[in-house]
């Protein structure tokens, strides 16, 4: 999607209704465009051009199932930025505690926690969508291999039937792919509020 194609630093996310991309054009710099994968046609389309400007590789997206929308989520200062399908409009969201100083790797949402999950460093972090508020969890089990310095290529897949989270990860650049795999439990997870 977008005018320089795959070098536009394209965020990508799947939905019950299609695939989208989110970039900005200029590179880096001009408004935010959704665009939608068009299968048959074999081409993008554009869906929305009024999104948030300065998008960036370390950005990405979750799809919030429960209310039918994107979140654009801005590495640097952890900017939340919500685009709604219904309404086909953009609405930054004003985060109701302290947000950390940055956000790394990719995101994926929980419904059952009604909350997106980012995983960097060695805690779990998680934006739950109705208090707007960030919280973190220890990650019990096996340590990732080393940490998510970069904000890039660690996504983490939500699974709800089987109730896991996948999380590929690479092993130095353009190398060797990790797959782990964490059994989510919701009810006995021990949430922290960023202080």
């Amino acid at each position: 999607p977008i005018r320089f194609g795959f070098s536009s630093q394209v965020a990508f996310c799947t939905t019950p209704h299609g695939l989208y991309g989110f970039s900005s054009t200029p590179h880096s710099k001009g408004t935010g465009y959704v665009c939608k994968a068009n299968v048959k046609a074999g081409k993008w389309e554009i869906f929305n051009d009024k999104g948030p400007k300065g998008h960036n590789e370390h950005d990405f997206l979750a799809y919030d199932s429960k209310r039918d929308r994107l979140l654009h989520f801005r590495s640097k200062g952890a900017e939340v930025n919500a685009f709604s399908f219904k309404t086909n409009t953009w609405e930054k969201e004003q985060c109701a505690g302290k947000a950390p100083g940055s956000v790394k790797g990719d995101a994926t949402y929980i419904p059952e926690m009604d909350a997106v999950l980012t995983v960097f460093a060695k805690k779990l972090w998680f934006y739950k969508c109705s208090e707007k508020k960030w919280y973190t969890a220890p990650s019990v089990g096996d340590p990732f291999r080393g940490e998510n310095k970069s904000g890039r290529d660690n996504s983490p897949i939500y699974d709800p039937e089987l109730k896991v989270v996948v999380r590929i990860t690479p092993t130095g650049f353009a190398a060797w792919l990790n797959v782990h795999v964490m059994r989510l439990e919701p009810a006995s997870l021990k949430l922290t509020e960023l202080q």
